[in-house]
């Protein structure tokens, strides 16, 4: 989905802790691969379809950040950053979209040179920050928190790019297709190869430069 600005909604103080015990993305890879082994994910929920589903993820996040190539026109983007942002993620281990996505923020923010410090945060042991930040009222995931170094929030992004969650919408709305529309889902992610949120965000850091040069 394509970013908006947001109206702040939770103090910065209070997105300041939520990144302190936030996790680096290297402890929440760490964390995934430490439940599949002992057939857990992360969540409230430990059913089996979610703890598949999880070690099914760790397979598309490993391929994510094997095939993950930065367009011209990010690169272009980052390098126009005046300012260090931080990003939140909340995300959960269960969750398509986070496996397709997240990792593929991370090697945005890798890319960055230094100017995107990158955090993640679990959506079912933070309700007040997910409720904070809801898309369309749901509480969908992943979500990017885009802040300022004082962690005031400049933008969002997510949970799908915008593309993707047309796609959902289609078919789910025919009787033939929507019981498949999870693997239709992801064999677009497959066939998009990150380009869709790699053009989103650099939409997204687009405006947030000008915002942020507006304000000297």
């Amino acid at each position: 989905m394509t970013a908006q600005l947001e109206i702040q909604v939770l103090s910065s103080e209070k997105l300041k802790e939520y990144w302190k015990h936030a996790l680096p993305y290297n402890l929440y890879r760490g964390l995934i691969d430490a439940l599949v082994v002992y057939d857990r994910t992360t969540g409230c929920e430990q059913t089996d379809e979610k703890i598949s589903v999880t070690k099914l993820n760790v397979h598309r996040m490993s391929r994510v950040e094997k095939t993950f190539v930065m367009n011209e026109h990010l690169k272009e983007e980052l390098e126009h950053i005046p300012y260090t942002l931080n990003w939140l993620v909340i995300t959960e281990a269960w969750c398509g979209d986070c496996a397709q996505i997240v990792p593929a923020l991370k090697k945005i923010a890798d890319e960055s040179n230094g100017k995107i410090n990158l955090k993640t945060i679990l959506r079912d042991e933070n309700p007040e920050l997910m409720n904070a930040f809801l898309t369309h009222g749901n509480r969908s995931v992943p979500k990017l928190i885009c802040m300022d170094e004082s962690f005031h929030v400049l933008s969002t992004w997510g949970p799908r790019p915008e593309y993707a969650r047309k796609l959902v919408i289609d078919l789910k709305a025919s009787p033939a297709t929507a019981p498949f529309f999870k693997e239709e889902l992801h064999k677009w992610y497959a066939k998009d190869r990150s380009q869709s949120v790699e053009e989103e965000i650099a939409q997204m850091l687009m405006l947030v430069s000008s915002m942020l040069k507006s304000k000297n």
